[in-house]
């Protein structure tokens, strides 16, 4: 098992979360979650505080937060495992 297991976390890791990245931007039950639920804290911000484009300004910054790291990761080790 030691010896599989190394070889096979640089074939399996970049696929799974590239599934991961897309459960996160892509299903409609995570998207309508995720996004959903950070609108509604985002109007809730709005309704109390008003300034309504620099919360949704600061609400698609944390989406994007979420998601650009993940995703450069991901085409960081796909690259990687297609050079090995």
């Amino acid at each position: 098992m030691s010896v599989v297991l190394p070889q096979t976390r640089g074939i399996v890791l970049p696929p799974l979360a590239g599934q991961y990245l897309s459960l996160i931007k892509d299903t409609s039950i995570v998207s309508m979650i995720g996004m959903s639920e950070l609108m509604h804290q985002g109007q809730a911000i709005v309704d109390r505080i008003g300034q309504p484009v620099v919360i949704y300004g600061l609400v698609a910054l944390l989406y994007f937060a979420i998601c650009f790291p993940l995703s450069r990761w991901v085409q960081h080790h796909q690259t990687r495992s297609q050079i090995s």
